[in-house]
């Protein structure tokens, strides 16, 4: 807005006067005030310099959705170099062009809606400073984000080392065993026949090597 002088009693007004907060005055442009709770609906929202009068504008509405919330990733780890595309399930999503996931309570990336329950995000790359598990959330007005403390695990990078056999018969069911050189696996972790586009699982072989 504009003219936000100094005033002693500004308020926000959300819908009727049983929904008014006090308002902070940032500058002669910008205020701010915490939206009271509300049942989901689209109200009027109008600001008072005083306390009394308040300024009437058709433009300004303020929208109270109902609590969207993150249920599970997919897959809920990824390299540590980022770049992973990240299903996020959850509720009462929507499409927003401020629809973001955020990482490390910090770091934001745009998400891509997908449906009320699933929206798909890339994952950034970790900081030197960064922990390697962390908490995503989603926000669908960039400013408040869902509390559900769902984990994401960073994996540094694997280096394998010899495989075997590297023949077998056209039925499948070869079990290949390796080593790795640098990186551990963890429970998320899958071999890729590139080729086929087919994966399986990662298990222990008898011999204590890393096989699927």
């Amino acid at each position: 807005g504009e003219s936000f002088g100094a005033q002693g009693h500004m308020m926000c007004e959300f819908g009727s006067i049983v929904y008014r907060v006090l308002a902070i005055r940032r500058s002669d442009t910008l205020i701010y005030c915490d939206s009271p709770a509300h049942v989901p609906a689209q109200v009027d929202f109008r600001v008072s310099l005083n306390g009394q009068q308040y300024i009437d504008s058709a433009l300004l509405t303020f929208n109270y959705l109902d609590a969207h919330s993150v249920h599970k990733l997919v897959p809920s780890s990824g390299p540590r170099t980022g770049g992973t595309l990240i299903y996020v399930m959850g509720t009462n999503f929507l499409n927003t062009s401020s629809l973001s996931c955020r990482f490390h309570d910090s770091t934001l990336v745009s998400a891509l809606y997908l449906n009320s329950s699933t929206v798909a995000c890339v994952s950034p790359s970790l900081m030197p400073y960064d922990e390697y598990t962390c908490v995503v959330e989603v926000s669908i007005n960039g400013i408040d984000f869902s509390y559900d403390e769902t984990v994401y695990t960073y994996t540094d990078e694997l280096v394998l080392g010899e495989a075997y056999p590297l023949i077998g018969p056209t039925t499948g069911g070869t079990n290949i065993s390796f080593n790795i050189l640098e990186g551990e696996l963890i429970e998320s972790h899958v071999c890729r026949f590139v080729s086929l586009n087919f994966v399986s699982p990662v298990s222990k072989a008898i011999d204590g090597s890393d096989s699927c």
